[in-house]
C-alpha cells in the first residue's frame, strides 16, 4: 500500500524502519524515505519523526539541525504539536544552528 502512494502505510513502514520491529532490522535510509512519503501526505506524525531523526542521527542519518527545524515547523504548522515545539525551542535555545535566541 505505501508503495501504492497510501500515506498512514508509509508512516507505518517508516516507523518499523525507523525501530525495528519483529524481524525488520533498523534502515534509517528506507525510513526517511517512507517518512518523506508520508509528509507529503500530510501525515504530521511523519513530520515530527523525520525532525526527530534529523535532529538526533537515528538509523546513521547525518545530524542536520537545518532540516529537523524545517520538519518541526511543518508540525507545528499543519497542527500544534507540542514535541515539536519543545525541538523547535531546543534547536534555538541551544543554538545547535549557530546563534543562541535566549528570547
Amino acid at each position: 500500500a505505501a508503495d501504492g502512494g497510501e500515506a498512514v502505510a508509509a508512516f507505518n513502514l517508516g516507523r518499523i524502519y525507523l525501530y525495528g520491529e519483529g524481524s525488520i532490522a533498523i534502515n534509517g535510509k528506507l525510513a526517511e524515505q517512507y517518512l518523506l512519503q508520508a509528509s507529503k501526505g500530510l501525515i504530521v506524525e511523519a513530520m515530527v519523526l523525520l525532525g526527530k531523526q534529523k535532529f538526533f542521527g537515528w538509523g546513521g542519518i547525518e545530524i542536520n539541525y537545518d532540516q529537523a527545524e524545517h520538519w518541526f515547523s511543518q508540525a507545528t504548522l499543519y497542527r500544534q504539536e507540542a514535541v515539536a515545539f519543545y525541538y523547535l525551542g531546543r534547536i534555538y535555545m541551544e543554538g545547535l544552528k549557530g546563534t543562541k535566541d535566549q528570547k
